[in-house]
């Protein structure tokens, strides 16, 4: 289903983008400030895994967050593999929340006994690119999103 957000709508824009044309047969003029967006379900929606990551080399500490959207079936049980160079870390499966599955992997111990995996200090690697790359699983291990990050050092 497609739609359409405006501040003035065209007269047959909406009849246009659901049915292909206006009933003249002409095509709907939008202008500048029109925003189309092309929306569909959840259940069609592709899911994704944003990956967001730190290194510091103060502490030295190690921090990756995935997170996984618009997942198929909701409610379904998920885990996150990451791999940063030659290492990688897999987090436990988890139940979706709705569409949704939160991942976190970190050196800190106080994040550990909060519930992110463990990881060591020094598991980031990095390197010219994307540091860390990060998928999604279903409980049957097949991968149904994937990302990558290039880390924010502090």
């Amino acid at each position: 289903m497609r739609s359409i957000t405006r501040s003035i709508l065209a007269p047959c824009a909406l009849l246009a983008f659901s049915l292909g044309g206006c009933a003249d047969g002409t095509a709907p003029q939008l202008g500048l400030g029109d925003v189309v967006s092309d929306s569909t379900s959840d259940s069609t929606s592709a899911a994704t895994a944003r990956v967001r990551c730190e290194v510091r080399s103060d502490g030295p500490r190690s921090k990756i967050s995935v997170d996984g959207r618009n997942l198929s079936p909701a409610g379904g049980r998920y885990f996150a593999r990451v791999q940063s160079g030659a290492n990688s870390a897999e987090a436990p499966r988890q139940t979706a929340v709705g569409d949704e599955a939160e991942f976190d992997f970190d050196s800190n111990p106080n994040d550990v006994a909060a519930g992110a995996t463990a990881i060591p200090a020094d598991f980031i690697q990095v390197v010219e690119g994307d540091d860390v790359t990060a998928q999604v699983l279903d409980d049957s291990g097949t991968v149904v999103a994937s990302g990558a990050a290039d880390c924010r050092a502090r």
